[in-house]
């Protein structure tokens, strides 16, 4: 089991500004750390796109992070807002009623620097990754929109596949 980051809880909390950035997974017990975008690979169709967990050398599309005055954001990538649908994150192109485009984007500063997680509006559900039973993560594969898994200690204490690094580029 890897070490967990010794950072201050008590430090401010982290927050997000309007701007373009880069969205990374937390370093799997094996060293692998995997970006998150759309596929360098598309289809022209206006279909939505899905996200996938990509290698680090694959060419990415940058995130772009809209905070609104609710503290809530409307999360792109590749030009179009991330949506869930069917449990999974993809890229919608064109604009669909009674779709939710907007995230609940929290720092957990306490487990590492720079690292969040993404909740929907209602905290009911949020990103998460598809690992292995030895918690490494798969690749070529969509986030998973579900229950995020924390303990119920103060700070909370989040599994490593919920938790993804963002960083200003």
């Amino acid at each position: 089991m890897p070490a967990v980051p010794q950072t201050d809880a008590s430090a401010p909390v982290v927050v997000l500004q309007s701007g373009n950035y880069s969205v990374t997974t937390v370093r799997d017990p094996t060293g692998a750390q995997f970006y998150l975008s759309r596929s360098p690979a598309e289809d022209r169709s206006l279909l939505p796109k899905p996200v996938l967990v990509l290698p680090k050398p694959v060419t990415l599309s940058p995130w772009k992070f809209t905070r609104h005055s609710d503290g809530l954001y409307t999360i792109e990538n590749g030009g179009a807002p991330v949506v869930n649908i069917r449990g999974k994150l993809f890229a919608q192109l064109q604009a669909q009623p009674g779709v939710e485009t907007r995230w609940r984007v929290t720092s957990v500063h306490w487990q590492g620097k720079n690292q969040f997680i993404i909740e929907s509006v209602d905290r009911s559900a949020g990103w998460s990754l598809t690992t292995t039973e030895a918690a490494s993560v798969f690749s070529f594969v969509q986030p998973e929109i579900k229950p995020l898994v924390a303990t119920r200690s103060l700070p909370p204490q989040y599994q490593a596949s919920a938790r993804f690094i963002i960083e200003r580029i």
